[in-house]
């Protein structure tokens, strides 16, 4: 009955769909690595395919996602076409020593396998995990290979489409980003991880968009349980204070990937807007909705903070910060963060931006004072937009429309303009900035004066 059945496939592989041959038999294809070799136009040939190999992962929940290591190499396989596959198909389990009949096709990022048979033999272990770097992981290489890492749990989310029953998990280790995916969770595991650090096993998987290009990687976590905490994430409002000037400054004993604690007076907060992303990789739809945050800390600097904490804050409170630390191209900024209002303060007095240092990044975060000569204003769905100059700088400062913008709309071109907001450092290239007002009805927020040919 095999040979029968693998005549069968070589027969199919002569023929074209009008009956004519198309050239000499495709080899059939006994290993996992002779299936890694072919490119994916190779791969869309549909060579035969006849491999045993071991089940590393498999969506007990959904019947998808079936990987399976051979000792060597990992292969993708799609599910099953036939229905006299789909019985055997949803009993599969991690272990479960498997024969697999079928084709090569192309995939979204390497080829991939489609079956027609799939025969249980027995049970199995499974691979030794590889310990790969990150950067080798970036190749592509190793897609679909069985890996250990360990490193720190900064987010997790579920999907916001109900048909996607999965948990994802940004888990930073030393030189970038994995991102985890777990068909077995409880909600208490979207926040008992973040901040602990783990190891984690399973088949690394490729992100990737339609053009089969490489955005990142991921892993198969499968069941949260099996996640090692190897340390438990610390109460984040127990940890010791930081000054925000410390954020990334030398320090011998700094500590990778783990939150910090600060504490400073809100000057702005910006709203988040839902945000809807089609991740192409898993077929999911991920909602978005992070605020904005500006602290400063006395004489110490300014701080951008982004939290999915939809807390109201208003200028002038006092507020502690826990987040995890980024460099950006100005000053570090604090992510996926937590804060809880501890008091009020007085505003910190503005600075004043000098035309000879109006474009540097040193002013990133911090609250200035900015004369510019008024060039027009510009509505956006969600903005007013001042577009102004100083010097040989053209810059804008944004208004959120719900503010309201009723001064806005006297201020003629070629007026000189004071404006008092939070200055945000944009690398380009070309290097450029803007403000983010508060309101133009907020004290020293919006002066103006009619100078038409004013020069600033």
């Amino acid at each position: 009955m095999r040979r029968l059945t693998l005549a069968l496939t070589v027969a199919v592989s002569l023929v074209t769909p009008g009956g004519a041959q198309s050239g000499p038999p495709l080899p059939v294809l006994t290993r996992i690595r002779a299936i890694r070799t072919l490119s994916q136009d190779d791969g869309a040939r549909g060579y035969p395919v006849r491999i045993r190999a071991t089940v590393t992962h498999f969506d007990e929940v959904q019947s998808t996602g079936l990987l399976v290591h051979d000792g060597q190499f990992g292969q993708f396989v799609l599910p099953p076409t036939r229905p006299e596959t789909t019985a055997v198909w949803r009993t599969l389990r991690s272990g479960d020593d498997i024969e697999i009949e079928g084709r090569t096709v192309r995939g979204g990022f390497a080829p991939n396998v489609q079956p027609d048979a799939i025969r249980k033999i027995g049970r199995a272990p499974l691979p030794s995990p590889k310990n790969i770097p990150y950067a080798a992981l970036l190749t592509g290489r190793y897609d679909c290979d069985y890996v250990e890492i360990g490193g720190v749990v900064q987010r997790a989310w579920v999907s916001s489409d109900p048909k996607a029953r999965s948990m994802y998990a940004e888990v930073a280790i030393e030189e970038g980003v994995v991102r985890a995916a777990f068909w077995d969770y409880a909600p208490k595991d979207l926040d008992r991880f973040i901040d602990a650090r783990v190891r984690l096993r399973g088949p690394l998987g490729a992100l990737f968009g339609h053009t089969e290009q490489l955005r990142g990687v991921s892993l198969f976590g499968g069941r949260t349980r099996d996640v090692v905490v190897l340390e438990p994430p610390p109460d984040p409002f127990s940890l010791p204070m930081r000054p925000i000037r410390s954020i990334y400054n030398y320090s011998s004993a700094g500590e990778v990937n783990r939150r910090i604690r600060v504490r400073g007076v809100v000057i702005c907060q910006i709203p988040g807007r839902p945000v809807e992303v089609n991740d192409f990789s898993t077929s999911s739809t991920f909602r978005y909705l992070r605020d904005v945050l500006y602290v400063k800390d006395g004489v110490n600097g300014g701080a951008r903070i982004e939290t999915e904490q939809s807390s109201h804050v208003r200028p002038g409170d006092l507020v502690d910060v826990v987040g995890f630390p980024a460099i950006t191209p100005g000053k570090p900024i604090l992510r996926n963060a937590v804060f809880r209002v501890v008091g009020s303060e007085a505003e910190p007095a503005p600075g004043r931006v000098a035309p000879g240092n109006v474009l540097t990044p040193e002013n990133d975060a911090e609250l200035v004072s900015v004369q510019g000569q008024f060039l027009s204003v510009l509505t956006t769905p969600t903005e007013r937009v001042l577009v102004l100059k100083m010097g040989e700088t053209v810059f804008d400062a944004g208004l959120d429309k719900t503010t309201g913008d009723g001064a806005l709309n006297d201020i003629r071109p070629g007026s000189l303009v004071s404006i008092t907001g939070v200055y945000s450092y944009q690398a380009g290239p070309p290097p450029s900035f803007r403000l983010l007002l508060r309101s133009p009805r907020r004290e020293n927020a919006l002066r103006y004066r009619c100078a038409s040919n004013s020069h600033v």
